[in-house]
């Protein structure tokens, strides 16, 4: 796992603490038997009139159960958080949503990865029943601490049937929904305070950017020029003796050509301090980050104070890859000057950007 901001465990326990809010423990519903089926087996030799009595007792307990305080959909309907939104400035949201009409949302918003499930709800007097159909099997990649390298969980969702959820006021708690049996709080709050969450939360995950688009940083500043195949990478200047990486039979080159400004008072070294991945589909390679030189580029040259450089990203891919899927570049470039001249480490608090080809 790779953490980042220092919220490594708090990622992890989130991202585990959210899939179990949306694991689908279910519990069983108690349904009382006739009280007279026992009672049945009785003396035959009881007067009618007891039996009478008895009867109306019975119909008298079902008046009485049908009569008490029965729940509005407008008092279940909306955004609830659960826990109080404790995890949101760690990048974990998680919440339920009704709506008026019978719709249930279990939601969960990790680092801008979000796990939604629907199911339906029903009243039944002052108890909300929720159900959810199996959600199986899958693995989930979420990013950990603003680094677009991704942690995965994998995440078994279990179905919800007759889940018995109770409803005071503005405070939600069930049992139902969590894998594990746990007791869980929720609270009602806007659609705008959701909202608010949500855009908090998944502003700490990473950032996507288009090529050509200028980014800024507390330490540097760049623009991805472009990002394309290539089967042979040059620097800048090839007027004489020059160094270059040269096509490799059954392989390309994914090269991201940067614009880049060390905005800090000391040097930096991107090929130590920053680090990159590329995704092809659900293929994951390791790339370098070099410093055009002019007639070379190299990982190990460094960028003074104020001064702009070119980069070259890349990694090597085979050929036969290429047609698995999207092509992601992710870059992760650390946020305080004093990590921008040392080697890269996760820990490090850092920014993420990836470029989609």
């Amino acid at each position: 796992m790779r953490g980042g901001n220092g919220f490594a465990d708090a990622r992890s326990f989130g991202l585990r603490s959210a899939a179990n809010a949306l694991g689908g423990h279910s519990d069983s519903s108690v349904n009382a038997d006739a009280a007279a089926a026992s009672q049945g087996q009785g003396d035959s030799a009881a007067s009618s009139d007891a039996k009478g009595t008895s009867a109306q007792g019975e119909d008298a307990a079902a008046e009485e159960s049908t009569t008490g305080p029965t729940l509005d959909p407008s008092e279940v309907s909306g955004y609830w958080i659960l826990n109080g939104g404790k995890g949101v400035d760690d990048g974990i949201l998680a919440a339920y949503w009704f709506d008026e009409n019978g719709t249930f949302v279990m939601k969960a918003n990790v680092l801008g990865v979000t796990l939604d499930r629907e199911g339906t709800y029903r009243i039944e007097g002052d108890k909300v029943y929720v159900s959810v159909p199996d959600g199986g099997e899958g693995h989930v990649d979420v990013p950990s601490g603003g680094s677009g390298t991704a942690t995965g969980i994998d995440i078994k969702i279990n179905a919800i049937e007759d889940g018995e959820v109770t409803i005071d006021g503005d405070v939600l708690s069930t049992r139902a929904t969590s894998t594990k049996g746990e007791l869980i709080t929720a609270n009602r709050i806007s659609e705008e305070q959701y909202q608010e969450y949500f855009d908090q939360v998944s502003a700490l995950g990473p950032k996507n950017i288009a090529v050509g688009e200028s980014v800024e940083t507390p330490t540097v500043s760049f623009t991805v020029n472009s990002f394309s195949l290539v089967d042979e990478i040059y620097p800048s200047d090839t007027s004489g003796y020059y160094s270059y990486l040269s096509d490799e039979e059954g392989k390309t080159y994914l090269l991201a050509e940067v614009t880049f400004t060390n905005e800090g008072t000391e040097y930096c070294s991107p090929g130590y301090a920053t680090e990159v991945m590329f995704n092809v589909g659900e293929n994951t390679y390791n790339g370098s980050v070099e410093v055009d030189g002019g007639t070379r580029f190299s990982k190990v040259y460094s960028v003074d104070p104020k001064e702009t450089s070119v980069l070259y990203i890349y990694c090597s891919v085979p050929d036969a890859a290429l047609d698995s899927g999207d092509i992601k570049m992710t870059w992760t470039v650390p946020s305080e000057q004093q990590y921008m001249n040392t080697y890269w480490k996760a820990s490090f608090p850092h920014d993420t950007f990836i470029v989609t080809m």
